[in-house]
């Protein structure tokens, strides 16, 4: 009873109990002074987690609220988005996940605050945000869970006019909240669990009853009766069947199969099991010939992951179907789920969204193609001056060439996705130990160890050029960080808004988006555990690239 009366207490006083430090002692950039790329992520963790903080629960918003930025005109991003939440929510119980596995963050970490806002985001979600009957209702979804956002304030649904319904809202929040119970089932094993916390569980999160009352489990009802139907894109314009929400929705009933059983809902288990099988047979039809000059833009010779298919309403100018989303789908809650015990439709389907599938290779080597011309700051800044060294930079990322939003700009969240693409890609290549390399994927590698032959060439631990081929990698991504690190504004202790201004740089659009913090937290995991792996691969050469490590 005491431990419950504590949690309450920090719950209603959570921004008493963030004692984090000032911003500028979290981030510390100095021209002038050479820090290598992983000092200078760990750094820029240490700030993003700081702003996240910041954006949960602010003055004027009910306990749980995660908004999306604190702007509230031009635009007016000061609520709460479905996507938004869950995304962020689900980095939170990954920072979590990695106390003592992981160096230390050098802000330090408020294990308990953070605790307690997730569950305060639980109550939230299970006792407000489901509870009101939203504009996105359906017969399939009669509250209208796949609601785009909420206000802020009230916890109430968006009643204005919207892109309606977006599909991959539920299916991220149930597998976020599914991650969530996986970390207290691991903190707390069943023998040592606190009655509070199993009473919790199954109040908010998931029991085996029908209707479903519970917030996992509501959300899986609507990801499993959706799957098939067509909705609002990840950027809200373009209404279809998209890839980022059929990714999302079988991973997300994956998972929830295997948390029904843990709670012995054999039934429902059964049954989100079929529906991610019927999704996933689906997932290759996305995979589709890359766009030709007739779309206004450049000639590739292969194949990649088209956005949408069946376009229904909408914006109508997306005639390109290259979309960031499609790397995203990629990056979005693997870790959760293990295609082991999944049927061969299931694991086949998400395999063309795995960090190594050479259908993902493609996928990112075509996107990245498109804004290489796009953007003045591309042409113009190649590189980035340190201590007298000049760093290559590669090119800002946006959404999707067509973008005019706000004048089409670059994303921070955007850049730094194919940042973290290629340090999973160095991850688990280094993990398994081997790579394969065709002519179709030959473009993606760092093109000093790659041979020149027409033919595919293979290669495993022990090669000289494999550990090569991994340094590389990671190198790869530090040039998209770099981009990212070089627009971010510093100068205040440093900040990072939704976009660069694709002709000045300077950033754009709503200031400190929740959402580019987060991805500047798993790019920073994602290379952290690059970089482990590669340390288990021997050297027995000197690989071809130089490769900084972060200073001890």
């Amino acid at each position: 009873m005491n431990r419950l009366v504590t949690f309450m207490l920090l719950s209603t006083a959570l921004a008493a109990t963030l004692l984090l430090p000032t911003p500028a002692s979290a981030f510390q950039y100095r021209h002038g002074k050479e820090e290598d790329m992983a000092t200078q992520l760990e750094h820029l963790s240490s700030l993003s987690l700081t702003r996240i903080l910041e954006n949960l629960h602010p003055p004027d918003t009910l306990p749980g609220t995660v908004i999306a930025s604190p702007s509230r005109a031009d635009p007016d991003y000061f609520y709460q988005w479905t996507r938004d939440g869950a995304l962020v929510i689900d980095t939170l119980i990954r920072v979590l996940e990695r106390q003592g596995q992981q160096p230390t963050w050098p802000m330090g970490i408020n294990v308990t605050a953070i605790e307690a806002h997730i569950w305060d985001y639980v109550e939230l979600t299970a006792t407000v945000h489901q509870q009101h009957k939203s504009l996105s209702a359906s017969p399939d979804d009669p509250m209208g869970l796949a609601e785009p956002k909420y206000f802020a304030n009230t916890g109430t649904p968006f009643d204005g006019e919207w892109g309606r319904p977006q599909l991959d809202g539920p299916a991220l929040r149930a597998a976020a909240l599914t991650r969530w119970v996986n970390y207290l089932h691991m903190q707390y094993p069943k023998q040592h669990r606190p009655a509070w916390i199993a009473d919790r569980i199954g109040r908010y999160l998931y029991r085996a009853t029908m209707p479903a009352d519970t917030a996992i489990k509501r959300d899986l009802e609507v990801a499993a009766a959706t799957i098939e139907h067509h909705g609002f894109d990840l950027w809200e314009e373009v209404h279809g069947r998209h890839a980022y929400t059929l990714v999302a929705q079988v991973r997300a009933l994956v998972a929830g199969a295997e948390l029904a059983r843990l709670f012995n809902d054999s039934r429902a288990a059964e049954w989100y099991d079929v529906r991610a099988r019927i999704g996933a047979q689906s997932i290759p039809e996305f995979f589709v010939p890359a766009p030709s000059a007739a779309a206004g833009i450049a000639v590739v010779s292969h194949r990649f992951l088209c956005a949408t298919l069946n376009r229904t309403g909408g914006m109508d100018t997306k005639v390109s179907n290259v979309d960031i989303a499609s790397v995203l789908a990629a990056l979005h809650l693997p870790s959760l789920t293990s295609t082991s015990g999944s049927s061969e439709v299931v694991a086949n389907g998400l395999a063309y969204f795995s960090t190594t599938a050479d259908a993902m290779l493609m996928t990112v080597r075509v996107i990245a193609d498109q804004f290489k011309q796009l953007y003045p700051i591309n042409q113009r800044q190649r590189h980035h001056r340190y201590s007298g060294d000049d760093k290559q930079i590669e090119d800002a990322i946006g959404r999707y060439p067509e973008d005019t939003f706000t004048g089409g700009n670059p994303w921070f969240l955007a850049t730094f996705a194919i940042a973290e693409q290629y340090y999973s890609t160095a991850r688990d290549f280094a993990r398994a130990g081997s790579l394969s390399i065709s002519p179709e994927t030959r473009s993606y590698f760092p093109s000093d160890a790659v041979s020149d032959a027409q033919d595919s060439v293979k290669y495993r631990t022990g090669d000289p050029v494999f550990r090569s081929i991994i340094v590389g990698l990671i190198n790869r991504g530090d040039q998209y960080s770099r981009r990212c690190l070089m627009h971010m504004d510093r100068s205040r202790g440093g900040h990072m808004d939704e976009q660069m201004d694709r002709s000045t740089g300077y950033m754009r659009g709503a200031r400190d988006l929740t959402w580019s913090y987060a991805a500047a937290i798993t790019a920073t995991m994602a290379r952290r555990d690059a970089v482990a792996e590669l340390d288990r691969i021997p050297t027995s050469s000197r690989s071809h690239f130089p490769f900084m490590r972060q200073s001890t």
